[in-house]
């Protein structure tokens, strides 16, 4: 990937939601040089009480919610998610203004990237 795009960021705020009322998700929001973009939307899974919906299925399903949000906060160097906020990371997209790809530690060279990370995990986006 020759075309990729990597520069610093600061988290500005870090969510935990059901969008949709069922689909558990978690978004990075984070600023850089002029602009901002979030970094999440994935389905993590769903709320356990409800029955219908297959992101729920708790019991099949590699956990996506702690493996998306663990690699975030082990990529920002935070024990709470609380304390997401402020952190400085490398952001990689594969364009200027194209889709951040993965975040990185500003320092090692530790990245997380959901793609590959669900991939290996036997689940796409």
């Amino acid at each position: 990937m020759s075309d990729e795009l990597i520069e610093n960021g600061r988290i500005t705020s870090a969510d935990i939601i059901f969008s949709r009322g069922f689909i558990l998700d978690c978004w990075i929001y984070l600023e850089f040089s002029g602009s901002g973009q979030g970094f999440g939307g994935y389905a993590l899974g769903g709320n356990p009480f409800d029955e219908t919906a297959k992101v729920a299925l708790h019991k099949t399903q590699a956990n996506l919610a702690a493996d998306f949000i663990g690699g975030v906060m082990a990529v920002a160097d935070v024990e709470r998610f609380s304390d997401l906020k402020g952190k400085v990371v490398r952001v990689r997209r594969d364009a200027p203004f194209g889709t951040i790809e993965a975040i990185g530690h500003p320092f090692k060279d530790r990245w997380y990237c959901p793609k590959e990370r669900f991939e290996m995990l036997g689940v796409g986006k």
